[in-house]
């Protein structure tokens, strides 16, 4: 049985979520998100580089600041 080979500049949903494919695979995010598996990849793919960095970042900022400031810190 011969190995597929992705390309190296081919993108994939995993790693627009910076997790391995098996996490990805285990969590199914499609299924919290209550879409079907193609339309959320598809979605995931259109995003731009650095999105997902951008959004993780700010949302461990939001929770730093509950942490330190506490919950209603933020309004």
């Amino acid at each position: 049985m011969k190995k597929k080979f992705c390309k190296t500049n081919e993108r994939r949903p995993w790693d627009v979520l910076n997790c391995s494919k098996s996490r990805y695979l285990a969590s199914a995010p499609w299924k919290q998100a209550k879409m079907k598996r193609r339309e959320f990849e598809a979605l995931l793919l259109e995003m731009p580089d650095g999105f997902t960095e951008y959004v993780f970042k700010e949302a461990e900022a939001e929770r730093l600041v509950e942490v330190v400031f506490g919950k209603g810190s933020l309004e």
